[in-house]
């Protein structure tokens, strides 16, 4: 893999980024004038072409020759912007003068800490390029939450007698440990350059907490790096004698130990053999989050891992649900969407489409705009393992009386009647925004 930081390499991150829906044009304010310019010049000459009465005039004046210089002039532009920051960060790192600008942010929760880099176009593409390359360095691919649970679900779904054991990694990304990391970054192919940025990264956050260990939450290189550092003991635990099944996401993980009869493992042992490979590394289990239901024939155990309660339920066969957390943040969202409708000034006409909108993103699914892979998520495309739809009609009960205590307009309510987290589900409704409407659909929950 190519691993300099050229215009060319970095023009790719830009185009893949667009694909991607993310408008990244705050990096250069010029450029964002001139695409905005070249799209004012785009919709005259659509207006000129819907029109009746026939340019006149030089060739080069057209309204269509118009938009498509207008065009041209940001495209070249944003190279030449690019090639600008392609040099600026190259002769940064060699001068050892490049800085990340590394700063706390928020704290999620009631204690994590959360990170954040200079928003400038040469740390924001340091980081980029970086994830590219250290990914290409780890062993598998990091599985999504849906691929996990599908094949937790496949290996639970049967008679074999077993043992679940799902566990959490107590502070990860807050343990992992700068000499080691740094020892599995030696036997990579990445380059000096390369190295020197992670090294930099490395130094900013110990300066800030003052210890040798740690990768800051938030920053997307944190993710990468973190999943180098674990690869080897995820293949030790994927291999061990007797598991069925292996997962981790971030921070939880799930084993399924087989049993040649019901009771022969003891489950104790299986979270102890998960922690003998952390220590290796330096990490720890969190104690408060251990999980190991054993699964037989008739017994029925519940599990809860990534969002979801699976009740094996014997030759029943397999329950799933949302889990009693996961129904909170969807009941807290419909709060917070009412919340925004009382706040507003009834002399606002929107608001009525904006509520409208707001609940019919969490009811159904939304596809992706500009998004390449057309990706889908909402009620059922972000839960597609629930078998329990019946559950959902209490999200809909809820719905129905948080609306009953909003002064609504007539007809407003019936239309909010007929909105449906069930029927989002079985029919999979699906709804398109545009990027800027959803990010003020989603406003009313971040606030």
């Amino acid at each position: 893999m190519d691993q300099s930081f050229s215009p060319k390499n970095l023009r790719k991150i830009w185009d893949l980024e667009a694909r991607r829906g993310r408008d990244r044009l705050q990096l250069y304010p010029e450029v964002r004038r001139a695409y905005e310019l070249a799209r004012d010049a785009l919709h005259l000459a659509r207006s000129a072409r819907n029109g009746s009465v026939a340019y006149i005039g030089p060739p080069e004046s057209a309204p269509d020759a118009v938009a498509r210089a207008a065009r041209q002039d940001a495209e070249e532009l944003l190279d030449a912007s690019l090639a600008a920051t392609s040099e600026a960060l190259v002769g940064s790192v060699e001068s050892d003068a490049f800085a990340w600008g590394l700063a706390p942010g928020h704290v999620v929760g009631s204690k994590r800490q959360t990170y954040s880099i200079a928003k400038t176009p040469e740390a924001f593409f340091a980081d980029k390029h970086l994830q590219s390359i250290v990914t290409s360095y780890l062993p598998t691919r990091p599985r999504g939450r849906q691929s996990i649970v599908a094949g937790l679900i496949r290996t639970i779904d049967n008679d074999v007698p077993k043992i679940v054991v799902r566990v959490d990694v107590k502070e990860f990304y807050e343990s992992i440990d700068h000499r080691r990391l740094r020892s599995h970054l030696d036997i990579t192919g990445l380059s000096p350059s390369c190295r020197r940025l992670i090294d930099g990264l490395l130094t900013e956050m110990e300066v800030l907490t003052g210890k040798p260990k740690g990768l800051p939450a938030g920053v997307g290189l944190s993710a990468k790096l973190a999943e180098l550092y674990i690869a080897q003991t995820d293949r030790a635990l994927r291999d061990s004698q007797g598991t069925l099944y292996f997962a981790r996401y971030v921070d939880d993980i799930v084993l399924v130990r087989g049993e040649e009869a019901v009771s022969a493992v003891a489950p104790s042992s299986v979270v102890a053999e998960i922690e003998a490979e952390l220590q290796r590394i330096d990490l720890s289990l969190n104690s408060g989050k251990t999980l190991s239901p054993e699964l037989e024939k008739n017994s029925t155990q519940k599990i809860e891992f990534l969002g979801y309660e699976i009740e094996y339920r014997g030759g029943a066969g397999l329950l799933v649900r949302l889990t009693d957390a996961r129904y909170k943040t969807i009941r807290d969202r419909i709060d917070r969407t009412f919340s925004a409708w009382d706040r507003a000034d009834s002399a606002n006409h929107g608001r009525r489409s904006l509520l409208l909108d707001r609940l019919r993103f969490l009811t159904a699914n939304t596809r992706l705009s500009y998004n390449k892979r057309n990706a889908l998520v909402g009620i059922y495309f972000s839960n597609p393992h629930l078998t329990d739809v019946q559950s959902l009609a209490g999200l809909d009960s809820y719905l129905r009386q948080r609306a009953s205590q909003s002064a609504l307009p007539p007809g407003l309510d019936k239309k909010i009647e007929a909105l449906s987290f069930e029927k989002g589900f079985r029919r999979r409704t699906v709804h398109r925004w545009s990027m800027p409407r959803m990010k003020r659909l989603k406003g009313a929950w971040l606030a």
